[in-house]
């Protein structure tokens, strides 16, 4: 669903009651109840049934800019479970921008949600060479995600071989500082 969102046509299709194609001399009806009638927030979403799976719901919706998808089978309150879940989501968890202070001045940053207990237990390690510096984020253990950002022009050494600025980068990022 994340990656069909991201097409166009698809999310047009799919977040609209009513679909009429330029081929077609009828409309499509949207059989997505979360979004014709009862979840404001719905953006999409896809209905189904196979004998194995039984009933099935994939949806997507949007709230204070955080995009959720969820996925039931064999539910037989799918809407309600769909609304349920997603209302859980919004309430526990908040989407934050995560950026290094410097960073902020070049772009670099990424949002993810978190939970007011995992905003406490997030930790941040940041790697910097002459070229580059990298911040790496982690919960609980896991990477969640990095920045790199570029240094700029007046903050490289100046060096005439290529060689040696990658030689240099790469023992940094990988732990290896002077010339051991």
């Amino acid at each position: 669903m994340r990656y069909a969102m991201d097409n166009d046509v698809f999310r047009e299709i799919s977040e609209t009651p009513l679909y009429k194609a330029e081929s077609r001399a009828y409309a499509w009806k949207n059989k997505n109840k979360l979004l014709t009638s009862y979840y404001k927030y719905c953006t999409g979403g896809k209905t189904g049934f196979t004998k194995k799976a039984g009933r099935t719901l994939v949806s997507s919706a949007q709230k204070n800019n955080m995009d959720l998808i969820a996925v039931t089978l064999n539910a037989p309150d799918d809407w309600n479970d769909h609304i349920k879940m997603y209302d859980w989501a919004y309430d526990a968890y908040t989407l934050k921008e995560l950026k290094e202070q410097e960073d902020a001045e070049h772009g670099k940053s990424f949002f993810y949600p978190l939970s007011t207990d995992e905003q406490d237990q997030l930790v941040k390690q940041t790697v910097k060479s002459d070229l580059a510096r990298k911040t790496i984020y982690y919960l609980n253990g896991n990477t969640i995600g990095r920045t790199l950002t570029k240094q700029t022009a007046d903050a490289v050494p100046d060096r005439t071989s290529l060689k040696a600025n990658i030689t240099t980068v790469f023992k940094q990022m990988i732990g290896m500082h002077g010339d051991g």
